[in-house]
């Protein structure tokens, strides 16, 4: 043993004649001290150079200072752990981890350990994480595998990751992934190197299981703007404010030192199994592979994503997965031949995940114009189209209504409601029409109704256009929701402040960018949410039986009389009838989504009165014209008369007067040149 003097006298201690016993004595009060007093004499990296100077590695009491120092931020904590892992006999390392993994268990299970910023259980994993990468690979194999060293440590650790939950703090999160990055690849490569194939491979699903743990604790402190990235690329024109985290670039960088190592173990995070984990959907997300087919993909992971979204767990991650799949499949769409391209064909629906650097970058001309679409080729409205299959379509309207609409966030929100609109498009019509009736009835969430009726409005848009009537791209006639302006999702409260795009995504899963659908506006509600129809199934009945498919080939809903024998006995009335008649002070209004469930119905129908040239849903048949007066127009017009004649004007009702108003004068237009029918 060395002498200590040299030691004592770097950290300034006078009484230098102390024996080797009282030499450890003296080191562990001073790290104790570093490490708990406010001010200390000596800081831990002035203890951390005198040891790494004077090869005073073996006066420390690991025992000791170990668990003192697990817990500790300030500086010179992370160097002087290193010390620790590099030169202390990993034998001694190895039995103080698994006292520490233990205490901290029960500490975390019976919530007695302290979660400030200086103890919380995070900052004590992170590092064990270091001390594990560092001293196991010097351990020395004798009757005990490599394997058989590292097994018991990381299934401890594995399950000390697991019982701490979800890691919040997005720095700690970030690097508690990269250092179990590093960790998996140190770990591995000496097991492959001192071990057998069976070693190796006992040791890669040990170290998976690991990565995939510590990343599902993790996925709240990524937070890398996946989805944010994607939709600020494609639809810059709709940005406002920028959701894009500012220091993104840090999680990505995590997230991809995690694939990285997963690869050196043998597994390729981006290829999807017919099982896929959770863990995988971040997997899915992250990786700089171009992602599979659309349809295969959602197949695979649309429980996943279910969950996700329930569980308001990697939403980042799973809107990314849905918006990207979603809008590569409409633009395959709106770019298929009917002479060499079938929707049915996975070729031609499923095409390239990576696109051309240069295609739709945000200095072209073409990319950002509202009236181009979205930079894609323009086509004829005959052409076929892809649809989802109706289980994946069924099963994700159960769950993106009501996160476009309950969650706090505005961007998500947003970028939801935009999601679930490319889903509908690429639905059958008749399931389309079904969905959207259940989210206008009087049973839907309140805060979804009135955007409800804006994706009834772009889905007959989107009808007129397939079956050749209406003006498309059409001045005047498109409304905001038809031509993808945020406002009616704003009124809504669904639209979140998104600002000019910082980045695009830079892992090359972005296809070329569609059009995407707007959204509407707040609230609605109808009568009974079920009018009975032949043929058409109630609201809250919806089957997922493949004769869907079969249906879908028929003329479109939208296009034709079955638009207002459905919706009309919705949204062309108030909610309840006597609505307008119990309205007493301007607070009815302004505390009621009523009015702005009004304004997009009459918004609806001025876009249907104006855009169905050729009257395919008889929205221009007299009768018709004299069903919505009695049961909307004359009533709200009355109302508003009586209203603003004795009281002063409230937004609610500008907005109702300026939509009653632009009504009232599409319809006179069709008097004045005799086009209503009878």
């Amino acid at each position: 043993m060395s002498t200590s003097r040299p030691l004592l006298a770097a950290l300034s201690q006078d009484d230098t004649d102390l024996d080797n016993e009282e030499t450890i004595q003296r080191l562990t009060e001073l790290v104790k001290a570093a490490v708990n007093d406010k001010n200390p004499l000596i800081q831990l990296e002035d203890i951390y150079r005198a040891l790494a100077q004077h090869d005073g590695i073996e006066f420390l009491d690991a025992f000791a200072v170990i668990p003192e120092i697990l817990p500790c931020t300030r500086m010179g904590t992370v160097d002087l752990v290193t010390l620790i892992a590099d030169q202390v006999d990993p034998r001694e390392i190895v039995v103080i981890i698994q006292e520490v993994v233990e205490y901290l268990q029960s500490a975390i299970d019976y919530d007695e350990e302290d979660t400030d910023g200086t103890s919380a259980p995070v900052t004590q994993i992170i590092h064990l994480v270091i001390l594990c990468a560092r001293a196991l690979p010097r351990s020395r194999i004798r009757r005990t595998s490599a394997y058989g060293i590292l097994q018991p440590v990381m299934a401890n650790l594995e399950l000390l990751i697991s019982t701490v939950g979800h890691v919040e703090v997005k720095a700690d999160g970030r690097r508690l992934l990269r250092e179990i990055s590093t960790l998996i690849t140190t770990l591995f490569r000496w097991v492959e190197t001192s071990g057998t194939p069976d070693d190796a491979a006992k040791t890669k699903i040990c170290l998976s299981t690991l990565a995939d743990t510590t990343v599902r604790a993790c996925v709240r402190s990524i937070r890398a703007s996946l989805a944010a990235r994607l939709f600020e690329q494609h639809f810059s024109r709709l940005i406002v404010t920028s959701a894009v985290e500012p220091d993104w670039e840090e999680g990505h960088r995590a997230m991809l030192q995690v694939i990285n190592a997963l690869s050196v173990i043998g597994i390729t995070p981006g290829m999807i199994s017919p099982t896929p984990a959770f863990s995988q959907l971040i997997y899915l997300a992250h990786s700089p592979v171009p992602l599979p087919p659309p349809i295969p993909l959602l197949h695979n992971i649309h429980s996943l994503l279910l969950t996700s979204i329930q569980m308001n767990l990697a939403l980042d991650e799973s809107l990314f997965l849905l918006l990207s799949s979603l809008s590569r499949l409409r633009a395959l769409s709106q770019l298929t031949s009917s002479d060499h391209m079938s929707a049915t064909t996975p070729t031609a629906v499923f095409g390239p995940a990576r696109p051309p650097s240069h295609a739709f970058s945000p200095s072209s001309k073409t990319s950002a114009h509202p009236n181009n679409n979205g930079g894609l080729p323009s086509v004829p409205a005959s052409l076929p189209r892809a649809e989802l299959p109706v289980d994946i379509v069924s099963s994700l309207s159960t769950v993106l209504p009501s996160l476009a609409s309950t969650h706090t966030d505005p961007f998500i929100r947003h970028v939801t409601l935009r999601t679930f609109s490319l889903l509908l498009w690429l639905a059958p019509p008749t399931l389309r029409l079904e969905i959207l009736l259940e989210l206008t009835s009087e049973s839907a969430i309140p805060q979804m109704r009135a955007a409800a009726i804006g994706l009834v409005k772009e889905a007959v848009l989107d009808a007129l256009e397939r079956e050749g009537s209406g003006r498309v791209n059409g001045g005047g006639a498109v409304t905001d929701a038809a031509n993808g302006s945020p406002r009616s999702v704003a009124s809504s409260g669904s639209s979140g402040s998104m600002g000019s795009p910082r980045s695009g995504v830079s892992d090359g899963h972005s296809p070329p960018p569609p059009p995407l659908p707007g959204g509407g506006g707040e609230g609605s509600s109808s009568p009974d949410g079920s009018p009975t129809r032949p043929g058409l199934a109630s609201p809250g009945s919806r089957k997922t039986s493949s004769s869907r498919s079969v249906n879908a080939k028929a003329k479109n809903p939208f296009a034709s009389p079955l638009l207002l024998q459905a919706f009309g006995p919705v949204l062309f009335r108030t909610i309840p009838d006597d609505y307008l008649v119990n309205v007493s002070c301007a607070a009815d209004l302004e505390e009621s989504l009523e009015p702005s469930r009004i304004a997009e119905s009459l918004s609806l129908y001025y876009v249907i009165v104006q855009r169905d040239v050729d009257n395919r849903t008889g929205v221009r048949d007299t009768s018709s014209i004299e069903s919505v007066e009695a049961s909307l127009l004359r009533p709200l017009r009355l109302f508003l008369e009586d209203w603003l004649r004795d009281h002063e004007p409230i937004l609610p009702l500008v907005s109702l007067k300026l939509g009653l108003d632009r009504v009232d004068e599409a319809l006179a237009v069709l008097r004045r040149q005799g086009k209503p029918r009878s």
